[in-house]
């Protein structure tokens, strides 16, 4: 190889470490992002359905109906950062036995799926839906918590794509 080869293979190398670099920093930062916006938006339907003032149920850890407050639904998340630097992943994951209480009528899966799907109470009649909202970053949705997880584990590809794009155009490589 001659000295022009060298010089341009030497180049492009030291190029695609660089790219390399960046575009694995570019995929951390996103996947943290998209960890924060998870937890955001578990809390967000968590603090709606608390918000609701009970009247004819007693919430776990309550003494009396229409406190506003709960503890023990936040527990149940399990949302955590896995994979290497190399190979980040997000995991969502819930995890209802950590609710690590007993309810009269249910067990702690029950009365989380129940929430999860939007059920407020589903005794004596009273049983009454609900819906939350949440508006983030890279994901928004009405509905129930369930739901949107649902769909943004069903357009996650769409979601990351679009924010790797967008970071990745603030990069020296984007433009």
């Amino acid at each position: 190889m001659n000295k022009l080869g060298k010089l341009l293979k030497d180049y492009v190398d030291n190029q695609l470490k660089d790219a390399k670099k960046d575009y694995n920093k570019v995929i951390n930062e996103l996947n943290n992002e998209l960890y924060k916006e998870m937890i955001d938006m578990y809390d967000t339907f968590i603090d709606q359905f608390y918000s609701y003032k009970t009247t004819s149920y007693i919430r776990h850890g309550q003494t009396k109906p229409g406190t506003q407050t709960g503890v023990s639904l936040y527990r149940a998340q399990n949302i955590s950062i896995g994979g290497n630097y190399y190979n980040p992943k997000l995991i969502v994951d819930f995890r209802p036995s950590d609710m690590n209480v007993s309810y009269e009528w249910d067990e702690a899966p029950d009365v989380f799926n129940y929430v999860m799907y939007g059920i407020r109470f589903p005794y004596f009649n009273n049983s009454s839906n609900w819906i939350g909202k949440y508006e983030g970053k890279y994901f928004s949705f009405k509905g129930t918590p369930m739901h949107a997880f649902q769909l943004f584990n069903d357009t996650f590809d769409e979601i990351a794509e679009k924010g790797f794009r967008e970071k990745w155009a603030k990069t020296k490589w984007g433009h």
